[in-house]
């Protein structure tokens, strides 16, 4: 479980901050599996739209690694990506350049991010916006629900789901419409999945 966190992790930042249609040799998905095998082989598979690359690394041990923090793992992970990217591009038509400088941009902002969704919404009356905000930490997402004045004051904060380990909570809400004075967040059936009145902030002076 400790790794399956930890990827789901890096994945959700790298994406984050990589751009839209970058090449990965014409493949759909890019797996890297960190193995525990020695020897200087790194072994690659092509099949479909996957590109799988294991990655044995000399001193990469499970046990050592499960001992690790959780912003050690994360960039442990990160010079592992782009360790294998440079390993690749000579042979693969890769957009190297492109993923290596996203994988400098996750360096750099660290292993927590947030980002407010565009299902987020001002009310008609211009006194509330409603936003709705991904939060990503090392192995643990969450989503909060932020009430802002019209001053752009923080007015009243929700977590709107508990603490999920895994889930890409990013991804939960397809879109938002008002009922009144209600902010409705739907799925991606359409089914309500948070809503929030927002009645008694337009009353206030």
């Amino acid at each position: 479980k400790f790794m399956k966190g930890a990827s789901h992790h890096l994945e959700e930042m790298v994406f984050s901050f990589l751009p839209a249609k970058v090449n990965v040799g014409g493949y759909g998905f890019f797996h890297i599996y960190l193995s525990e095998k020695k020897g200087d082989e790194n072994r690659l598979k092509c099949y479909g739209q996957i590109l799988e690359y294991e990655y044995r690394a000399k001193d990469f041990e499970l046990n050592s690694f499960e001992r690790l923090s959780s912003n050690e793992r994360y960039f442990y992970l990160l010079d592992v990506l782009e360790e294998v990217v440079n390993i690749l591009k000579g042979d693969f038509e890769l957009d190297a350049d492109v993923i290596c400088q996203t994988i400098g941009q996750c360096r750099e902002n660290g292993p927590s991010l947030e980002r407010v969704l565009k299902i987020s919404r001002t009310h008609r009356s211009k006194r509330v916006k409603v936003e709705i905000v991904y939060v990503l930490e090392a192995e643990v997402e969450r989503l909060l629900c932020r009430l802002k004045g019209k001053k752009g004051e923080l007015l009243e904060e929700i977590k709107i789901n508990p603490d999920y380990k895994y889930p890409s909570l990013g991804y939960t809400f397809r879109k938002s419409k008002w009922i009144e004075n209600e902010f409705v967040a739907l799925d991606r059936i359409d089914q309500v999945d948070f809503s929030i009145d927002i009645g008694k902030y337009l009353n206030q002076k």
